[in-house]
C-alpha cells in the first residue's frame, strides 16, 4: 500500500510539487480513528482517508487523490500500482492447501474423493402401536394405584369425614343447626420457639352434650 504514496510523490515531483498531509484524531463510539487530508499546490481537490492508524489513513488519502487525478484525465488508471493483493487460485480439490498445511480430514487419516457419496441411512419407523398401547396402559394403572393410596378406605365408617373436608363440614353443620362455637387460643414455649394451641367448644342440642 506504500506504493500508492510513492507513486503520488513521484508524479507530483515531475510537476515540481509535493503532497502535504494533515492528520486529525476522532473518537467514534469510544474508538480512536484518524483522518488524513492530502493537499498540493495547484489543485483545489483534497484527498481524504480514514483509518484506525495514521499510516493507513495517509495511504487512503493518497489513493483518493490519485483517483481524482484519474477522473481528471491526468493519469491512466492502469498506471496506478496495485493496491489489493491477489489471492492464490485454488483448484477443485479440497486437499490442495498451501505448503505445510494439512487438511483436517487428512490429519484424521481420512481420504476424500469427488465421487464419494454420503451414506444415506434407511428410514426406520417409530415404536409400533402395540408398544404404545402398553405404555399408555402402564401409566393408567400407575395413576389408579396412586389415587387409591391417597384415598381413605375407612371414610365410610366416620361418615366420609376426612382431614381435608372436616373443617368445612363442621362449619356447615353449625350453621344449619344455628349452633354458636367458642374458640380459645393458648401459647407455650419461648419466644423463639413458641407453639400455639386452638380449642373449640360448642353445645349440641341434638345430643345434649358439650363438644370440645
Amino acid at each position: 500500500m506504500d506504493d500508492i504514496k510513492n507513486f503520488l510523490y513521484a508524479w507530483l515531483g515531475k510537476q515540481r510539487k509535493v503532497p502535504n498531509y494533515e492528520f486529525s484524531q476522532q473518537n467514534v463510539k469510544n474508538r480512536q480513528r484518524f483522518k488524513c487530508e492530502c493537499r498540493t499546490d495547484g489543485f483545489d481537490y483534497v484527498g481524504i482517508g480514514n483509518s484506525t492508524n495514521k499510516k493507513d489513513a495517509q495511504t487512503n488519502a493518497a489513493l483518493d487523490f490519485c483517483q481524482f487525478l484519474v477522473r481528471s484525465g491526468l493519469i491512466n488508471q492502469n498506471d496506478l500500482p496495485k493496491t489489493q493483493k491477489t489471492l492464490p487460485s485454488t483448484d477443485s480439490n479440497p486437499s490442495s492447501l498451501p505448503s505445510g498445511i494439512i487438511a483436517p480430514h487428512q490429519s484424521m487419516g481420512l481420504s476424500f474423493s469427488e465421487n464419494s457419496q454420503k451414506e444415506i441411512l434407511a428410514y426406520k419407523p417409530g415404536p409400533s402401536s402395540t408398544y404404545m398401547s402398553h405404555i399408555k396402559h402402564f401409566f393408567a394403572e400407575r395413576k389408579m394405584l396412586e389415587d387409591a393410596e391417597d384415598s381413605d378406605v375407612n371414610a365410610e365408617i366416620h361418615g366420609f369425614w376426612t382431614l381435608e373436608n372436616a373443617k368445612s363440614r363442621l362449619h356447615q353443620y353449625l350453621q344449619i343447626n344455628k349452633i354458636k362455637s367458642d374458640y380459645k387460643y393458648t401459647s407455650t414455649g419461648a419466644d423463639n420457639n413458641r407453639s400455639f394451641f386452638a380449642e373449640m367448644h360448642f353445645f349440641d342440642p341434638k345430643t345434649n352434650k358439650n363438644n370440645y
